[in-house]
């Protein structure tokens, strides 16, 4: 008796993608600063580690992406004229806008594109730093 020849199905192969690794730095590095307190800009007593409110809701508490661009704002963009201007606007109004991202989110796809460009931004400055 002969056994039965495995079936053989053609089907298409995806074509072969790289893999890609994305990184965005040491995040114990990027959050903690080179003090090795926390890197929020605040400091001392009283001190949070609150994440940024909407990046936050954008990505996630636990995400690195949100404790990344929390530290570079802060502490780097923040540091700049134009940065400064930002995050004080932000601090007053970042938990307004990130109780509406949460409650309809249908506005976060308005608020991912300028959140992305941060991180963007931020991944830039610590993977350069990092190279350096």
């Amino acid at each position: 008796m002969e056994k039965p020849s495995p079936v053989k199905t053609t089907r298409e192969k995806l074509p072969y993608e790289k893999p890609q690794l994305i990184s965005y730095g040491d995040l114990h590095v990027i959050t903690r600063g080179p003090g090795g307190g926390g890197a929020d800009g605040q400091g001392g007593v009283g001190h949070t580690h609150t994440p940024c409110w909407v990046a936050a809701v954008l990505y996630g508490e636990a995400d690195p992406r949100t404790a990344m661009l929390r530290c570079w704002l802060v502490n780097e963009y923040g540091q700049t004229t134009a940065g400064r201007c930002v995050v004080g606007l932000y601090r007053n109004c970042g938990q307004l806008v990130a109780r509406w991202l949460r409650r309809l989110p249908v506005l976060q796809p308005i608020a991912r594109p300028l959140f992305n460009t941060g991180v963007e931004r931020a991944q830039r400055y610590y993977m350069g730093r990092g190279a350096a």
